[in-house]
């Protein structure tokens, strides 16, 4: 009877840190840009402590067969949680590269500034560095410099 206590009570909990990753993420994806930077960082972020959490609520399981039987929901769910962080490392990109459609636009023109295009970059990155968790920074430039390598070889060929 505990068992099943428990049982009902962690996946309460799994479906309620499901919906509500689910909700802002997707509203992130769709607003970001209009929340800016600084909201996409701490929804990124709390997306990490959401991990952190049901790692720790599932490594207070005691009962065996209960543990069991949640490992693999919980297992699931935080892997939907860190896919919803990356998505959300693509809005920072997004909001970058928003920032920089005119400087992306003249590239390999007269009036290409490259050194802008370079400083924006930098700037951004610095911010991300203090605002996100060590993980999701380098997910963020990584995904930055795939996106950058991809816009510039896109603009050279035009």
């Amino acid at each position: 009877n505990n068992e099943r206590l428990q049982l009902k009570t962690l996946t309460a909990i799994a479906g309620v840190v499901n919906a509500t990753v689910r909700s802002i993420v997707e509203d992130t994806v769709k607003n970001g840009k209009n929340h800016g930077e600084e909201y996409v960082c701490a929804v990124i972020n709390d997306c990490s402590q959401h991990v952190e959490s049901l790692d720790a609520i599932l490594n207070q399981i005691s009962s065996q067969p209960v543990k069991t039987r949640m490992e693999p929901i919980f297992e699931k769910l935080t892997f939907q949680v860190y896919e919803s962080a990356e998505r959300c490392c693509g809005v920072l990109v997004s909001i970058i590269y928003d920032d920089l459609k005119s400087h992306v636009a003249s590239l390999f023109t007269n009036e290409h500034n490259i050194n802008g295009i370079v400083a924006t970059i930098h700037d951004y990155d610095k911010d991300f560095k203090v605002g996100l968790q060590e993980f999701y920074f380098l997910k963020t430039n990584a995904l930055l410099f795939q996106t950058s390598v991809t816009i510039y070889l896109s603009q050279f060929v035009k």
